[in-house]
This record gives C-alpha cells, sequence and structure tokens, in this order.
C-alpha cells in the first residue's frame, strides 16, 4: 500500500517497515527453520538404463578416481550437456529420494549404483556451499515483515 509515495506495511499499528523491530533471536529461529532450503549443493549424476554400464563406470571412477566429465556423452539424463554437474542448487530441489542420499553423501564419494525410476544412477557430492545466517538475514526480516503485514490484513 503506497502512502505519501512511502511504502506501508498497513499494520494496526501504521509503522513504516523501518519502525518495525523484530528480536534478531526470531529471526535467527527462522533461518535455522528454513536452512534446508538455503543449503546449495553442487554434485555429478550420471544415469543409464543401461545398468552393466553404469556398474563398469562406478568401478572405473572407483579405481582411478576418474571424473564423471569424461563420462557425460554416455548419460542419458539432460545432465549429460553440463558434464554431469548439477547446481549449485538447494538439495530440496533435487528430487525427494535424489535429496536423501545427497544429504547423507560425503563429498567426494561416489555413491554406489542405485535404481531410480528406469536409470540406474551414480551419484557424488562436488561441493556444499552451507547457507550463512549474515548473507539471508535481510531477507528473512523481510519475509517475516511480509508475513506480519498479511496476518494484520488477514484479521
Amino acid at each position: 500500500m503506497e502512502t505519501n509515495g512511502t511504502s506501508s506495511l498497513n499494520l494496526s499499528t501504521n509503522k513504516a517497515p523501518t519502525d518495525i523491530v523484530i528480536p534478531k533471536r526470531v529471526i535467527r529461529t527462522r533461518f535455522l527453520d528454513v536452512k534446508d532450503n538455503l543449503d546449495l549443493v553442487i554434485y555429478s549424476l550420471f544415469r543409464s538404463t543401461d545398468s552393466g554400464l553404469v556398474d563398469e563406470l562406478y568401478l572405473r571412477i572407483k579405481e582411478d578416481g576418474g571424473d564423471f566429465t569424461d563420462l557425460a556423452h554416455h548419460s542419458d539424463g539432460p545432465e549429460s550437456q553440463s558434464n554431469c554437474i548439477v547446481g549449485p542448487c538447494p538439495i530440496t530441489k533435487a528430487h525427494p529420494a535424489i535429496a536423501i542420499k545427497l544429504k547423507s553423501l560425503p563429498p567426494g564419494v561416489v555413491k554406489p549404483p542405485f535404481l531410480f525410476s528406469k536409470w540406474s544412477v551414480l551419484l557424488r557430492v562436488e561441493k556444499r556451499i552451507p547457507a550463512c545466517f549474515r548473507d539471508w538475514e535481510k531477507t528473512i526480516e523481510e519475509v517475516l515483515l511480509q508475513e506480519m503485514s498479511s496476518n494484520d490484513q488477514a484479521s
């Protein structure tokens, strides 16, 4: 809502967003609640309907410390266009079955082949990029202010 050229949240107190102070502990609590959605991961994903090929490539990577990039042309999925690299993206953007494996897989370790839908899949976490409170504090505060405004308008 615009009032005299300034933005207002239309709270019952009619305070502008800069007049409202949300305690840092509230912001930190919300950050911790949503942190899983903010943490990023870069991972390698290889999939093929040929499970024999996937088994062979797994052994090659495990023995030689090989790179998924060299195997990309064999992958059946769209990640073959990015040298089998996915991300950085939130883990929660991956399919839930893949996300569970990503959460438990240490960086640099290749997950032995597993079946996913019609594919046999290899997976390796390349890097985790944890969300930092300092980077998200202002955004979360703005979301909380918007929620306060929405709740006030609904009452």
